[in-house]
């Protein structure tokens, strides 16, 4: 509340809640009349959040719940002597891609979102960004009423170009081609900042966030390396 007293509510439906709002739902399993029971509650109810964002939760779940147990060990040996469906497979690849998708631009929901330069809280790794300005490129061809951000994409796009696929495969890198990528990162965006031709301007909120996701990226790769290697 505006005198800081907290408000609680209750409801029987789920939406998405107001800013700044924390909320949790509870959801009954299964279907009929079934009475909860102190002694199966745990079976018979799950929990969660939306977080302000139904689609930031989505991917959330779908990224570091239920993905690692379809797609990681847990589902491999789940999976073994059988046949994999892989419709399900796809489906849930795509669902994810566009939930990734939808982040990037800043949205929330299933409404359609333009690009907006200043609206970066989907992006949370340095491939987020490289990405989305990817798909300002393609998503704009053709278009004379966005010609101007394609070809800032475009120019955006070229400088990225030398690091985009070391990014993407930086889980693997060993420790001297991390050490290249750093160098090759810091001349992209120095050049992406001080490019003439990229107008409007990079913004710096949206460079410093980039900046931040990188590093972040760089130093859980270093870490990694500590804990795979004995290096005492």
């Amino acid at each position: 509340m505006a005198d800081g007293t907290k408000f609680r509510c209750f409801a029987n439906s789920v939406a998405n809640p107001p800013p700044g709002a924390l909320e949790v739902h509870f959801v009954k399993l299964g279907q009929g009349s079934e009475e909860l029971e102190a002694g199966r509650i745990q079976h018979q109810v799950m929990i969660s959040s939306i977080r302000n964002s139904s689609v930031q939760a989505l991917h959330t779940y779908l990224t570091n719940v239920y993905g690692p147990v379809l797609f990681g060990e847990a589902g491999e040996a789940a999976a073994a002597g059988g046949k994999t469906d892989n419709q399900l497979r796809d489906l849930l690849y795509s669902l994810k891609a566009g939930l990734q998708r939808t982040l990037r631009k800043g949205g929330q929901n299933l409404q359609q979102v333009d690009f907006n330069q200043d609206e970066f809280r989907g992006i949370l790794g340095p491939l987020d960004e490289i990405e989305c300005w990817q798909e300002v490129e393609r998503e704009n061809i053709g278009s004379a009423q966005n010609e101007n951000l394609r070809k800032k994409a475009e120019v955006i796009n070229k400088h990225f170009a030398r690091i985009s696929q070391p990014i993407s495969e930086l889980e693997n890198l060993d420790l001297g081609s991390v050490s290249a990528l750093v160098d090759n990162i810091q001349d992209s965006l120095d050049q992406i900042w001080r490019d003439p031709s990229i107008y409007p301007v990079y913004s710096q909120p949206r460079m410093e966030n980039l900046l931040k996701v990188t590093t972040k990226a760089l130093g859980a790769r270093i870490e990694k390396e500590f804990k795979d290697t004995d290096i005492w």
